[in-house]
């Protein structure tokens, strides 16, 4: 079938020039910054609107890892589907998204003659197509003024996505410091500041005037405890349950992280234009406080119990599992029993912050014993759960700018288990109350996490019904926001629908968005896909069409999607969602035989042809072309103030490593420069660069221990510089989280590089991971 040619994706309008009149509208949000016109323009696009990438030897160089990381899966699994085997407890949780990485990675099989000539064409056809391509900027020449601008001032500047908006929201780092810090101080009994102490002739006391070095030794410290309590409380677990060590190591935790909190401004909250002081920033400006438990001693386990305890959701009468799931569930009323009712809505004010933890476990622990029978305990107990659920949600320290608090109360935003186990103990009181009480047995109800939905015939009654829920809480700490309409024709949200019960106790219901979001969503001129962007306006039509109830409501929905894709470029965008993406699939080959493998969007052009010679060469690969970076990724830092330090103030590594690089950086492929002769050694690890490269440094200045006599630097030293002191110099090449793709990164270099201090059957043995050209 005849697909895009080349000549007809280049006379297409360049996507840099395609402008809408809506774009000029200001769709970010600053705060005591002043921006250029050209900045405002640039932030307008969007968090996620992704730019287009150049096509240099960068680019070339992740295509070649990707392509190889796909060969390697391919070839393992060729070599598994021949011989009789199944697949194992860990890689089931790997499968199901545990995050878990392997400790090492085994040179592949390699595959049969016809197929490694298959990959081998795939990788040359590839990079000869992409070399040969030639791409468009997606940015007008004042987008790309606005963001050189925004580069030079980055480092003053706290750029963040809003909490509900979805635009940018741009502070001073000062002022983002400040919010902070007064949520932590203004929060009266949620947190608890925690200073560093010293052990002074057995007595723990608190330093009186702590350092930078003291703040970043308590973080480590209090890291490894953290880290040790969890890998204790696991190998007993597995020891009391008798699981193998395999299961025990996959989900042992190393290299982790201390939680980190940040902020996101609930822009929806307040007017910017009535925020002219400092004081008013502090008064007015709401946030919400997210604690990122990402690489946090605990996130395995974590992980693990959300697992096992997401079947139990099911059991919940009250939980809605989509966005679309009332609507189902109000259908099902016969319009003679809502007569009289009107549509109300409940909020339940800072849910997480305000749950008992302890009496939150006990209650999931409590509703999982009804249903154990569905639930995937893997061999544990319910007593297991409990005791890593007290782990999880117990031990609630946290960092911000390098200061250690301690959460009392509440759950983490942020902390995996903290939605369900919320959902569950918001149940316990709903169970206690309307779901025995026979005045609201047949009153229809439902909850997403904190957002619920009932009929009442007033505000009273909804009220009642409402708190007669909260009073179930013995802290007293459970509060509704509730809303109801002012008269027979107002609308009531809920998530993303407008409800309204009509006087004959019909349902009229419409697609919402909140007046306060932004008119953002995926732009036209982002390097996205073509498909994804055409998926994308159909959705939007899709769930308009389903949140409403009549062909008029229909209409208005439409609208309302209208204007907010005509504001992303979309000239027509009812015509644009029939667009026709033509897509060579594969035929006959079962989803489950086949491997992935992810490139990056070049153009609609490039993506066929390379869909086209999978398919001809009969190659068992799924592609996917991700888009280019995001201006989200650009700008907004995920841990500004918080990021890996050294904890020494003399530090061996640290003043050998070249450019502005951290020694606590994880998972790096290194290379070591020796100094005296200019050889070189490339490596990798999972561990930190501290760790590793110390290691390095022992075997240079022992090179006659019998314990290191086989390491590359002691051979180079016992054997070229025998009796000089070591003069080494370290550089970081790359970071790759994933085992696999890290040590194809580290091939690579190697086939560039040609380091002279590799042992050569390492690097034959590295060379079976890559496809050779």
């Amino acid at each position: 079938p005849a697909g895009p040619q080349e000549h007809t994706h280049r006379r297409q309008p360049s996507t840099g020039t395609r402008q809408c009149k809506f774009n000029t509208l200001v769709q970010a949000t600053s705060i005591h910054v002043s921006l250029t016109d050209d900045e405002k323009a640039l932030l307008s696009l969007g968090p996620k609107f992704a730019l287009t990438p150049r096509i240099d030897d960068k680019l070339i160089n992740q295509v070649r890892r990707e392509v190889a990381a796909c060969a390697y899966r391919l070839r393992w699994r060729d070599y598994l589907s021949n011989i009789d085997s199944c697949i194992t407890q860990v890689q089931h949780f790997r499968l199901q998204g545990a995050p878990i990485n392997k400790p090492f990675a085994k040179p592949p099989p390699n595959s049969n003659f016809s197929t490694e000539d298959k990959l081998k064409q795939l990788n040359n056809f590839v990079i000869d197509l992409l070399q040969k391509s030639k791409v468009k900027f997606n940015l007008s020449r004042q987008q790309v003024a606005g963001f050189k601008s925004l580069l030079n001032r980055k480092a003053d500047l706290s750029i963040t996505v809003s909490d509900k908006g979805g635009e940018f929201v741009i502070l001073g780092n000062d002022v983002q410091r400040d919010l902070t810090e007064n949520h932590l101080s203004s929060s009266l009994g949620v947190y608890k500041y925690v200073p560093p102490t010293r052990n002074y002739h057995g007595q723990t006391r608190v330093i009186a005037n702590p350092t930078e070095t003291s703040y970043r030794r308590q973080i480590k410290s209090l890291t490894d405890r953290l880290q040790t309590k969890a890998n204790i409380l696991w190998k007993q677990i597995c020891n009391r349950r008798g699981l193998d060590k395999s299961v025990e190591f996959a989900l042992s935790s190393s290299n982790t992280q201390l939680p980190t909190m940040y902020v996101l401004l609930k822009t929806h909250k307040f007017n910017v234009s009535e925020i002219t002081s400092s004081e008013d920033v502090m008064d007015k400006c709401k946030v919400r406080p997210i604690v990122s438990c990402c690489n946090a001693p605990s996130e395995k386990l974590a992980w693990l119990c959300t697992y096992i305890l997401t079947p139990l959701l099911q059991y919940v009468p009250s939980h809605l599992s989509d966005i679309h799931r009332h609507l189902e569930n109000l259908s099902t009323v016969p319009p003679e029993e809502l007569v009289g009712l009107s549509f109300c809505s409940g909020d339940i004010s800072s849910l997480y912050t305000n749950i008992n933890i302890q009496a939150c476990i006990d209650d999931v622990i409590e509703f999982a014993a009804e249903h154990k029978s569905s639930l995937p305990l893997y061999g544990l107990a319910l007593t297991d759960i409990h005791e890593i659920l007290e782990l999880v949600l117990g031990d609630s320290y946290f960092r911000y700018n390098s200061r250690v608090y301690l959460q009392l109360i509440g759950l983490f935003m942020g902390c995996k288990p903290s939605p369900i186990c919320a959902i569950i103990r918001i149940y316990s009181f709903e169970k206690r109350s309307i779901f025995t009480d026979v005045t609201y047995i047949s009153v229809p109800y439902g909850r997403y996490i904190d957002d619920a939905y009932a009929l009442a015939p007033t505000t009273e009654a909804a009220s009642i019904m409402f708190n007669s829920i909260a009073v179930q809480d013995p802290d007293n700490l459970l509060k509704w926001e509730i809303e109801f309409p002012n008269n027979n024709t107002e609308f009531v949200p809920f998530l993303g629908t407008q409800i309204r019960v009509e006087d004959d106790g019909t349902l009229s219901y419409k697609f919402y968005r909140k007046t306060q979001k932004k008119n953002i969503t995926l732009h036209y001129n982002s390097h996205h896909p073509m498909k994804t962007k055409v998926e994308v306006v159909r959705n939007f039509y899709r769930t308009a069409e389903r949140s409403s109830s009549s062909p008029e409501l229909v209409e208005e929905s439409y609208a309302v999607i209208d204007h907010l894709l005509r504001c992303n470029g979309y000239s027509n965008p009812r015509s644009f969602r029939k667009t026709h993406v033509s897509t060579p699939k594969l035929e006959g080959v079962n989803k489950d035989e086949t491997v992935c493998l992810k490139l990056p969007y070049i153009s609609e052009y490039v993506s066929y042809e390379i869909l086209r010679f999978v398919k001809r060469r009969g190659l068992k690969i799924k592609i996917t072309f991700t888009p280019g970076r995001k201006l989200q990724d650009i700008f907004c830092k995920s841990r500004p103030l918080d990021g890996l330090a050294c904890t020494s103030d003399n530090c061996n590594i640290c003043h050998m490593l070249e450019g502005n690089t951290n020694c606590k950086t994880t998972n790096p492929v290194y290379m070591i420069t020796c100094k005296i002769c200019s050889e070189v050694y490339i490596g990798e690890s999972s561990r930190t660069l501290n760790d590793r490269l110390s290691e390095h440094l022992r075997y240079a200045r022992n090179p006659n221990s019998p314990s290191y006599r086989d390491e590359a630097l002691a051979v180079h030293y016992r054997d070229q510089h025998a009796g000089q002191q070591p003069s080494l110099a370290f550089k970081l090449l790359a970071v790759e989280r994933n085992t696999i793709t890290r040590k194809i990164c580290e091939a690579l270099y190697i086939q560039h590089i040609n380091p002279q201090l590799n042992d050569k059957e390492e690097c034959v043995n590295l060379k079976q991971f890559l496809v050779h050209s």
